[in-house]
Parts: C-alpha cells; sequence; structure tokens
C-alpha cells in the first residue's frame, strides 16, 4: 500500500514538475504556475484518496 502511495506522490511530482517547465516557457508568472501547481497536486491527491478508499471497501466487501 506505501509504495502505491509513493507512486502516485512520484507520479504527482513529476507532472507538477513538466506543468511549471511549461508555464515558465510560456512566461506565465510564477505565482499562477505556482497555484496550478498547488491545484494539481489536491486534485491528484483527492483522486489517490478516492482510489484507495475505494479499494479499501471493495476488499472489506469480499471478505
Amino acid at each position: 500500500m506505501n509504495s502505491v502511495i509513493f507512486g502516485i506522490g512520484v507520479t504527482v511530482t513529476a507532472v507538477s514538475g513538466i506543468f511549471m517547465a511549461l508555464f515558465e516557457y510560456f512566461h506565465i508568472s510564477t505565482v499562477s504556475a505556482a497555484q496550478m501547481g498547488l491545484f494539481l497536486t489536491l486534485s491528484f491527491s483527492g483522486i489517490a484518496a478516492a482510489a484507495i478508499k475505494a479499494k479499501r471497501t471493495y476488499y472489506a466487501r469480499t471478505d
């Protein structure tokens, strides 16, 4: 389970890093890039939390 969370964390970091690079490339201000990075991090962690919750619910029902 921890490896899944770690993998998701690495993916989120990579994706937000890519978006930061794109924002810098297109000369968008660092503040809006930081806000977008924060939004991406929060949305991905929300997706991860929902996936973990769904998985736990599924395994709880199969016992």
